[in-house]
């Protein structure tokens, strides 16, 4: 996954029902522009707004699929990988050592 930084600043939402509409084909072209295409993933790192909603929006209009991500949240998500490349790493040195036991029988 690519991070695309981005920063938006949309238009006031008006009552007519389009409040979403035009807000969210800004950030829906640009992320197109940039290379976004359907089913690319888009990790969205912005606080809880109208602007992360817009954001949400205008990465399903350019075909993306929208994650939720805070800083504090990739954070800890980059330990737990870390943890199980750990446990991988184990598990494998493990199983060939049961692997070399078993052919010098």
């Amino acid at each position: 996954m690519r991070a695309v930084p981005c920063g938006f600043v949309g238009k006031p939402a008006t009552r007519n029902g389009d409040a979403g509409e035009v807000p969210s084909n800004r950030p829906a072209h640009w992320l197109v522009a940039q290379g976004v295409r359907p089913e690319s993933r888009v990790e969205l790192v912005l606080p809880r707004s109208v602007g992360l909603v817009v954001a949400m929006l205008g990465v399903l209009k350019a075909g993306g699929v929208y994650a939720p991500g805070t800083r504090c949240l990739l954070a800890q998500r980059i330990g737990q990988l870390t943890d199980q490349i750990q446990d991988l790493e184990r598990r494998q040195a493990l199983l060939a050592e049961r692997h070399v036991s078993q052919l010098i029988e």
